[in-house]
């Protein structure tokens, strides 16, 4: 064997990797880590995820990823509408879930979110609603 290889046992079985490559990919943006944990905890048994606080590489990550689904923790602006409008213009298959402050000032801002985003929660979130609405968006 030419390839050196090291076992150190927490490799997945290969039952668990194909598992694991069937998963569909859930990318989560939030300047909250603590929400990243939370969601990342809820949701790793069900997809592969990948967060980041950082929201300036989410177009980067969403080009080299892929995603199947991209949710977004933020607060309304112009920048904001102008930012996941791109988003979906360059990846249109990228389901966009958009978690947002339950006060809007500007109802333009929220027609125009609305007309993007595949689905929007108000904060507080409800964790059951946000489980029914991926797995309708998954499949």
């Amino acid at each position: 064997m030419n390839e050196a290889s090291v076992i150190t046992g927490n490799e997945p079985k290969a039952d668990e990797k194909t598992l694991l490559d069937k998963k569909k990919t859930v990318f989560l943006f939030s300047p909250d880590l603590d929400l990243c944990t939370s969601l990342t905890l809820l949701l790793q048994n069900r997809f592969k995820i990948v967060t980041t606080t950082q929201f300036e590489f989410v177009h980067k990550i969403v080009d080299t990823l892929k995603p199947h689904i991209f949710i977004a923790d933020l607060k309304p602006s112009e920048k904001l509408v102008d930012s996941i409008t791109r988003l979906k213009t360059d990846f249109p298959n990228l389901k966009i879930i958009l978690f947002l402050d339950s006060w809007i000032n500007y109802k333009k801002i929220e027609s125009s979110l609305m007309k993007i985003a595949d689905a929007i929660f108000y904060q507080p979130i409800d964790l059951i609603e946000i489980n029914k609405k991926l797995d309708l968006l998954i499949n």
